[in-house]
């Protein structure tokens, strides 16, 4: 039986693999209507611009114009309604696609660049199916290199399936295997050898959780250290390495960093890679082989192996140094809230910490406010999940709000009229809903920080 019977592509499947819509290679949008309205820019002039792409001007319009002409479809609209109208226009013909794909080269603008890059996986894949080589694999990598040239910022999903891990060979590198998920090492360093891009998304880890294969992570320490041989090789052409933001399933913090700087060490690399953003999904509790009791509230506590010391989970905080964004999601421990504090103590530089479903018990969240009270650079701070805070903690998080105006609360429940609260709700800045999934996906396309501190990056 062939190994990759056991991959379901319904389990699991790569942004980068998603359905396109029409015959373009250009990734789907996502749909409006799961966007948050307010994160919608106004756009007054929809007509005229459904009417200009409407126009057969590709055959007699000069390129420099029509790419004017894209310029002023996109600017100053949300990146993903704009990218709605540069997939309508590149479905018009095969010259109308080049349009874009020039566009997107042209004007470096990353959030656009962001979306439209999850595409590049499957165009590249799709052009080294169609090679007669035997070499298939070698033409993708080729393939994908060339395609990252385009992009400022690049989307890449590289996450393992741990189901077969242990099973596929480097000669397997030399025929084209069914699906390109297992090409992780070779994505990673084509993205990396393509100078041009200044940004990237990477999804590390694995897809789904399961604690008696999670031993074997041969696949993922080929893909950090094709990562770190390739930044080598970018410093040695005196290119600036890009900034990252790491989205990690399956892995402790600690797992994390030790592979990575063990990556380091072998490629010699003489820097740390820039980290601006990390997401750290939390193992799902019931797959714990140590767990406390459920207390009053259902929240379950992390324990034994699978958890860290307050001051291990410090020292990993430590090592972010350039950290902007953090996402710890499903994290319910009482540890990693004491070294998240004190790490707080002395990092100012975070914009936004989102603590969804963390558990969080008042004391840790009265320290935690006390922390970020003065001296602090967060514009969000999301609570939301199943915790329940009493009158103190309501008061402790208005006075939080007082003291720095520019910060949002993500609640996630409603609270009494009379509450201290009340007057933020009111005004915007506590939100009672529970933070919108399209934002912790791309918080780069969605969220308050800003990722891009320019056009050019």
């Amino acid at each position: 039986m062939s190994i990759f019977s056991f991959f379901n592509p319904r389990v699991y499947t790569p942004i980068n693999q998603g359905d396109l819509s029409g015959d373009t290679d250009l990734p789907g949008s996502t749909t409006n209507n799961v966007i948050q309205p307010s994160l919608l820019q106004p756009v007054p002039n929809t007509e005229q611009h459904k009417k200009l792409l409407e126009q057969n001007f590709i055959t007699t319009i000069p390129l420099e114009v029509r790419l004017q002409v894209l310029n002023f479809v996109v600017r100053n609209r949300h990146p993903v309604v704009a990218n709605d109208d540069l997939i309508s226009y590149a479905q018009i013909s095969k010259s109308a696609l080049a349009d874009v794909e020039t566009y997107h080269a042209t004007y470096d603008e990353p959030h656009q660049s962001l979306l439209a890059s999850r595409a590049l996986v499957k165009k590249a894949w799709e052009k080294a199916k169609s090679n007669s080589f035997f070499n298939r694999a070698e033409v993708f990598e080729n393939e994908l290199k060339k395609l990252a040239t385009s992009y400022t910022a690049i989307y890449l999903d590289v996450r393992s399936l741990n189901s077969f891990i242990s099973e596929i060979g480097c000669d397997m590198r030399l025929t084209l295997p069914q699906n390109p998920v297992q090409l992780g090492p070779e994505c990673i360093a084509a993205v990396v050898r393509a100078d041009k891009p200044k940004f990237i998304h990477l999804r590390l880890g694995f897809d789904r959780l399961d604690v008696s294969e999670l031993g074997d992570y041969k696949y993922h320490k080929q893909s950090l250290r094709a990562l770190m041989m390739e930044s080598k090789q970018r410093l040695q052409r005196k290119v600036e390495l890009p900034e990252f933001f790491l989205e990690v399933s399956g892995l402790k913090l600690s797992s994390l960093l030790f592979q990575i700087e063990k990556a380091e060490r072998k490629a010699k690399l003489d820097c740390h890679l820039k980290i601006s953003g990390l997401s750290l999904v939390g193992l799902k509790a019931s797959a714990f082989s140590k767990i406390q009791t459920p207390t009053k509230d259902k929240v379950i506590r992390v324990s034994g192996y699978f958890d860290l010391s307050a001051d291990r989970w410090l020292q990993c905080f430590k090592k972010l140094r350039q950290l902007k964004y953090l996402d710890l999601t499903g994290w319910p421990s009482d540890t990693m809230a004491e070294g998240l504090i004190s790490w707080l103590k002395d990092y100012h530089r975070l914009e936004e910490l989102h603590l969804s479903n963390c558990g969080l018990d008042n004391d840790s969240v009265l320290r935690l406010c006390q922390v970020l009270r003065d001296g602090n650079q967060l514009k969000f701070l999301g609570i939301d999940g199943y915790q329940y805070f009493d009158s103190d903690v309501e008061a402790e998080l208005a006075r939080l709000l007082e003291n720095n105006p520019d910060l949002k609360i993500i609640f996630g429940k409603n609270f009494a009229a009379d509450s201290p609260l009340e007057l933020y709700r009111l005004n915007g800045r506590i939100i009672c809903d529970r933070y919108h999934q399209q934002i912790r996906d791309l918080p780069e396309i969605y969220g308050a920080t800003n990722f891009f501190t320019d056009g050019t990056h």
